[in-house]
């Protein structure tokens, strides 16, 4: 599919970050290795589907195609993607020192630690 052909809508960073709160705490309570890892994977898919988004605005904008809107997009990511992430590292702290780090370095590999470390 040719990039001009890929749609651009922005997150809905309320959305997001009331799902990445939600998230948080079902890692800080799950019971099970398989329900840890299955919200720490909804944690990882909603960054990346938002940074997919973002990414395709920000490009547009490099390339000069719809320039003011594509700014005033990145103006927005700039306000909101700050709290995003400090909850993503959240997130992923809770994995670093969670019960549950050696299985997933079993599974994803202990690579996956070693930027959050």
């Amino acid at each position: 599919m040719k990039f001009s052909k890929w749609n651009y809508i922005r997150p809905d960073y309320s959305e997001v970050k009331k799902k990445l709160k939600d998230y948080k705490n079902r890692m800080q309570t799950a019971m099970s290795y398989q329900m840890f890892r299955d919200v720490w994977l909804e944690v990882k898919k909603e960054i990346e589907y938002m940074e997919f988004q973002e990414e395709i605005i920000y490009i547009r904008h490099l390339c000069g195609i719809d320039y003011q809107y594509s700014l005033e997009e990145i103006e927005i990511q700039n306000k909101e993607d700050p709290l995003l992430y400090a909850l993503r590292d959240e997130c992923n702290r809770i994995a670093a020192t969670s019960q549950y780090r050696y299985e997933l370095e079993q599974e994803f590999g202990k690579q996956i630690f070693e930027h959050i470390d």
